[in-house]
C-alpha cells in the first residue's frame, strides 16, 4: 500500500513537471476556429470602422447579410457598418469567449447581435478537438458547471456534461501546445464570402468546391429527401412559443443580463436573435419575459414567420438560401429599427 502512494505522488509530480514544462514552450497556440481567425485577420487588417458585428453559429454565418442591413439601416439615417462574425458550429460558450476577444480590441463597437443558443453538449467524437478546448479556461468552466446545475438535466447527463469540458480543458493543459505546432488552417478568405462581409451563403459557398463540399452537399440532399422536415421544425416552433410556461434556467437569465449590463458600461448595446429551424426553444422562450425582453429579436415562430420554413427558401433542414437570408436580414433590420424607435 505504502508503494501504491509513493507510485500515485510520483506520477502526480511527473504530470504537474511536464504540464509546466510544456507550458513555458514558446508556442503561439492557434486559434481552434480556423473561420474566425480568417474573419479576425481581415476585421483588424483594414481598420473600416465597424461599429455593429452579428456574432454566432452557421445561423448567423449563412443567414445575415451585412450588405443587405446596413443599405436599410443607413436609408433611414441610422449610421451601421456591420460585420458578420457568425461561424459553423460556435456555440455557447464559445461564442462568449470570441465576443470578449473582439470587444476589449475594437473602440468602434456600438451593435452586437447574438444569436440565442444552447449551451454545446461537446460529442464524443469531438472531446479532443482544439475547437472544443482552444478557448477554455476557469471562467468558462465555471459557466458550464452553473449552467448545468440549473439546468432540467438528470443528474448523469448533468455530470456527463460538464464532465467533458474538464476533461477537454485538462487535455489542453497537458497537450494543446503541442498541438498548436502540428495545427494547419483549413478555411481560407473564402469565408469572408463575396462582399467581404463575412457573410457566404450556402449557395454560393456550395459553387467554391471547397473542403466542405460534400458536408454541404450532403445536407442539401436530405432536405432533397425528406421536406416534411422543414413542416417538423416549423411545428416544433409554433408548439413551444405558444406555451407560456416554458422553464427558465435562472443562471443562464442572469449570466445574459449581466452580459447586457457589462457590454453596457464600454457604451455597447447587446441584442438576441432566436433564430428559425432550432429543435428546441425551451430557453429562450422565458428571456422574452425577463427584464432584458426589449433586446430579444424573435425570427423563430413559424406562426409569425412562416417564410422561414418555406422549401422555396431553404438549402438545408437547417439553413436558409441566400434568397431567404436575405428576407430574414431584412426582417431584422426592420426589427432592430423599431427597438431603437423605443429606446
Amino acid at each position: 500500500m505504502k508503494q501504491f502512494l509513493i507510485n500515485i505522488l510520483l506520477f502526480t509530480l511527473l504530470l504537474a513537471v511536464y504540464t509546466f514544462i510544456v507550458n513555458l514552450l514558446p508556442v503561439k497556440e492557434l486559434s481552434g476556429n480556423d473561420h474566425n481567425l480568417q474573419k479576425e485577420k481581415y476585421f483588424y487588417s483594414i481598420k473600416n470602422n465597424y461599429n455593429t458585428i452579428f456574432l454566432g453559429s452557421s445561423r448567423t454565418f449563412r443567414h445575415i447579410n451585412p450588405a443587405v442591413f446596413d443599405s436599410i439601416l443607413n436609408s433611414r439615417n441610422i449610421p451601421v457598418k456591420s460585420f458578420n462574425f457568425g461561424t459553423p458550429a460556435t456555440y455557447y460558450p464559445e461564442c462568449f469567449y470570441i465576443l470578449n476577444k473582439l470587444v476589449d480590441n475594437n473602440n468602434h463597437l456600438q451593435y452586437v447581435f447574438l444569436e440565442l443558443q444552447q449551451v454545446n453538449d461537446i460529442g464524443k467524437i469531438n472531446l479532443f478537438a482544439s475547437k472544443t478546448y482552444y478557448y477554455l479556461n476557469l471562467k468558462y468552466l465555471d459557466f458550464v458547471t452553473q449552467y448545468a446545475i440549473f439546468s432540467q438535466m438528470n443528474l448523469l447527463h448533468k455530470l456527463s456534461f460538464t464532465g467533458k469540458y474538464y476533461l477537454a480543458y485538462l487535455y489542453k493543459l497537458f497537450a494543446g501546445k503541442y498541438n498548436a505546432i502540428l495545427q494547419k488552417q483549413s478555411s481560407g478568405k473564402y469565408v469572408l464570402g463575396k462582399n467581404k462581409n463575412g457573410f457566404l451563403s450556402l449557395d454560393e459557398h456550395i459553387n467554391l468546391k471547397t473542403a466542405e463540399y460534400k458536408e454541404i452537399n450532403n445536407n442539401r440532399k436530405k432536405l432533397l429527401k425528406d421536406t416534411l422536415a422543414l413542416k417538423k421544425r416549423a411545428e416544433i416552433s409554433v408548439n413551444q412559443f405558444s406555451n407560456k410556461t416554458a422553464y427558465n434556467n435562472a443562471f443562464f437569465t442572469n449570466y445574459l443580463i449581466n452580459l447586457v449590463n457589462q457590454l453596457a458600461q464600454n457604451n455597447i448595446h447587446l441584442y438576441f436573435i432566436i433564430p428559425p429551424r432550432l429543435k428546441s426553444y425551451h430557453e429562450f422562450i422565458s428571456l422574452q419575459n425577463s427584464e432584458i425582453a426589449n433586446r430579444i429579436i424573435q425570427l423563430a415562430d413559424a406562426s409569425e414567420f412562416p417564410m422561414f420554413y418555406q422549401f422555396k427558401y431553404s438549402f438545408d433542414i437547417g439553413h436558409l438560401n441566400e434568397q431567404g437570408a436575405n428576407i430574414y436580414t431584412q426582417i431584422l433590420a426592420e426589427k432592430f429599427i423599431k427597438i431603437l424607435s423605443f429606446d
